[in-house]
């Protein structure tokens, strides 16, 4: 156990958190001390996790930064028992906003699980030097497991009665939202990329079987299969959609797939890879099954649209459970397959911007739509929702594919520049989001120039989205 813990807070906050500080340790054995002024925090002498996602080439260095990754449970969390990172010892903390009384509860459950002797307390004024971002011998090891999940299993079983009854056609009448038939949008890219009239087609993650109905329909001499983990789904599927080529099995992304080696010739599959628990291998099993000129044809969302949207939250951590772009092309470059990334069309939704609450979000945000191309084979970029992954058949692998690196701040710096290539809608919408997200998390002022130094490769986007003197003027009013 590390005898002492070391919290840097600016020193311009340093009163409402230093009070907060002791009455939460009162009664506790760790003695609190103030410590001495630092003129400039070097940021290489913190001590740092080296955070991890199982099944995931994805990496990150960074201190405990309150509250940054206070609140990492939501989407991944620590790989034992959901250990909060606050109960793990041997690393700094740097307060860069948050509620005071939640980080006087933090750190109280830090202290008390840690075991630490003392606190000190180390205000600051400036932050210098970078954060390394390769793995230090000292660090502290974390591994983050990607949650499993999907909403739409209960929302099935909820609305089964009525999708067996209605019509296909009825069935956004029963308030399922997963009621469409991709076949369409996943068309041209089948056409333009599938080098030669598939005999074994399967769908990972079929749904209620529309796609894969439409699939055989095309391909009568193909043999086409459904594979979706919902009984009740497929439940659905197979009383629905009846064709001789056709079938519908349960299936699970945690076991091995059930296909020979190279024997798939074409595999389709909408907002099902990204929820896999394991992208690696999963990414593997996919291409493992994958004929030598074989097509993957993937519509989701992939994990860079949230790092962009979601900052400064996603500054040290990933926000959501979605697809890793690094670990899928990797998996398709030891195939020997090329991979290509369109824009999915269609395909954005107010959900996911912090902001959407706000009065002047909707002429914004209908200004950011109205920049967006809706044709095929438009390039995807970091700020675009959801997106197309083609690998395999005809498909290249260009120099320029926008795939973020495997170091989560080497990443976080490409798609933040992803800002310079908006147009002046996107560009507002990105500043008021930001701020959204910041205000929701009640950072400092300081937190920019931190943020800035930790990223200095974005440092230009950073400095112009937030906006030292707004976040004060909003943390404020927040208090």
């Amino acid at each position: 156990m590390a005898a002492s813990l070391k919290v840097f807070i600016p020193a311009a906050r340093l009163e409402e958190f230093y009070i907060r500080a002791r009455m939460a340790l009162r009664g506790q054995k760790a003695a609190l001390t103030l410590e001495r002024p630092l003129a400039v925090l070097d940021l290489a002498s913190l001590a740092c996790f080296d955070l991890a996602v199982v099944g995931s080439s994805w990496r990150c260095r960074a201190p405990y930064v309150f509250p940054l990754l206070s609140t990492v449970r939501d989407m991944c969390y620590p790989e034992w028992h959901g250990k909060p990172l606050e109960n793990i010892p041997g690393v700094d903390w740097v307060v860069l906003g948050g509620n005071p009384e939640h980080f006087s509860l933090a750190l109280a459950r830090g202290v008390l699980r840690c075991g630490y002797e003392t606190v000190q307390v180390v205000p600051f004024l400036e932050v210098a030097g970078a954060l390394p971002r390769q793995r230090q011998e000292s660090d502290v090891p974390v591994r983050l497991c990607k949650k499993w999940f999907f909403v739409n299993h209960i929302a099935v079983a909820q609305v089964l009665g009525k999708l067996l009854e209605l019509p296909e056609e009825r069935w956004p009448e029963t308030g399922y939202v997963a009621v469409q038939d991709h076949f369409g949008k996943f068309r041209p890219y089948i056409e333009e990329r599938l080098a030669r009239p598939p005999r074994l087609i399967v769908e990972l993650g079929c749904g209620l079987g529309q796609t894969t109905r439409s699939l055989a329909a095309r391909f009568p001499q193909a043999r086409v299969i459904g594979l979706d983990v919902s009984r009740d789904a497929l439940t659905v599927a197979r009383e629905k959609f009846r064709l001789p080529n056709l079938e519908y099995r349960e299936f699970d992304f945690a076991n091995r797939f059930a296909f020979d080696d190279r024997s798939v010739d074409l595999i389709v599959s909408s907002s099902a890879l990204n929820i896999s628990a394991n992208q690696s291998r999963t990414a593997s099993e996919t291409f493992r099954i994958l004929a030598d000129d074989g097509l993957l044809v993937n519509g989701c969302i992939f994990e860079a649209f949230h790092a962009y949207w979601d900052f400064p939250q996603s500054a040290f951590r990933p926000t959501r459970s979605n697809l890793f772009l690094h670990d899928w092309l990797a998996a398709a470059t030891r195939r020997g397959l090329g991979m290509e990334l369109y824009h999915w069309t269609q395909a954005n939704s107010p959900h996911y911007f912090a902001c959407a609450r706000l009065d002047a979000f909707p002429p914004v945000y209908e200004g950011l739509l109205a920049g967006i191309r809706h044709e095929p084979f438009v390039p995807y970029d970091y700020t675009q929702c959801t997106g197309y992954m083609v690998a395999g058949g005809r498909a290249a692998t260009a120099s320029d594919i926008r795939v973020p690196p495997v170091n989560h701040l080497d990443a976080l710096e490409d798609i933040l520049q992803a800002f310079d290539r908006l147009d002046g809608a996107g560009q507002a919408l990105t500043e008021m989001n930001w701020l959204a997200v910041s205000s929701c998390l009640g950072l400092f002022p300081e937190a920019q120039t931190f943020l800035r130094a930790c990223l200095p490769g974005a440092s230009h986007v950073i400095g112009r989205a937030l906006d030292p003197e707004v976040l004060g003027r909003l943390r404020h009013r927040a208090a």
